[in-house]
């Protein structure tokens, strides 16, 4: 029975603060499955088990892609797909957050090198990887990261780095990562834009090169004049700060619409591509990007 009071009190910690937990059958079956999560973890990194999936940001006249978001994907076993927030407090529990993030790097970089080796125009591309804050809090992540974009010889302007708002303007020592990692070229992305406290303070942070308006923002935006006029603010703000705004989660044609008559040249979501492993986004590409066939007469 105390066994049983203590992983509810972990799950409840583990879900935020000033929550409470009942220890059920549902939280008995997710227990048992982050277990198996957490046993199964290092072998996935160490077989590859853990790949990347990768879903464009696009101009919002849809003329070009502009860069690809990579999203970590585990298909386990027993299990099927492992949500890539529950494999990063997996990872954290059992002391392989850095081994992950250097194996999700690592996968980035070798699909860079698929996409020069196939000719694809992705190629050109940068790539954002996710960061999330308790790995950046706890890991030399510009270590991490510089030094395998070294062993793989991939330019640092190549690649994106990920974060949320709060983690832009954490600790002394996550700023000075940040900004190392800015140094070298990597571009800072921040997610989940508008969401927190800091939002307008995180624009004005040096490293910050682009950010993404938050999908709650975007929901309903053909008919809500209140997130349009959000909307409006932060796509305006963002370029008279010379940070570049992307949208988040469109999908649809209305709320697409929307955005191009706001100005918000770069938008992301099920409208446009969904997620889909390396082949597919480059046979994807490779279609828009061909020629239309020569009509007769």
């Amino acid at each position: 029975m105390i066994s049983f009071a203590d992983e509810a009190l972990h799950e409840a910690k583990r879900t935020g603060r000033n929550r409470y937990q009942v220890f059920d059958s549902a939280l008995n079956q997710r227990l048992a499955t982050r277990r198996d999560v957490e046993r199964d973890l290092l072998q996935a990194i160490e077989s590859r088990g853990i790949g990347v999936w990768y879903q464009p940001i696009m101009s919002s006249d849809g003329s070009e892609v502009h860069s690809l978001e990579a999203l970590m994907r585990w298909n386990h076993p027993r299990h099927g797909h492992i949500a890539p927030e529950d494999v990063i407090y997996a990872a954290a529990s059992t002391g392989v957050a850095e081994p992950l993030l250097r194996h999700l790097v690592d996968e980035v970089c070798r699909g860079m090198r698929q996409m020069e080796a196939a000719g694809s125009s992705l190629a050109a591309v940068p790539v954002a990887v996710n960061v999330s804050p308790r790995e950046m809090a706890q890991l030399a992540v510009d270590d991490i990261v510089l030094g395998m974009l070294k062993l793989r010889g991939i330019a640092p302007r190549r690649l994106q780095i990920e974060i949320t708002e709060e983690v832009a303007l954490d600790t002394h020592a996550t700023r000075g990562r940040l900004n190392a990692l800015s140094a070298a070229g990597v571009a800072i992305v921040v997610d989940d834009f508008g969401v927190g406290y800091s939002s307008l303070a995180s624009l004005r942070s040096e490293y910050v090169r682009q950010v993404k308006i938050d999908r709650s923002f975007i929901l309903d935006l053909s008919s809500s004049p209140s997130n349009e006029v959000l909307v409006d603010a932060i796509v305006q703000l963002g370029h008279s700060l010379g940070v570049q705004v992307v949208a988040e989660g469109v999908e649809t044609q209305a709320e697409l619409d929307v955005l191009r008559n706001l100005g918000c040249g770069l938008v992301q979501g099920y409208h446009l591509a969904r997620p889909a492993p390396l082949p597919e986004v480059m046979a994807w590409a490779a279609a828009r990007s061909a020629p239309a066939p020569a009509r007769a007469g």
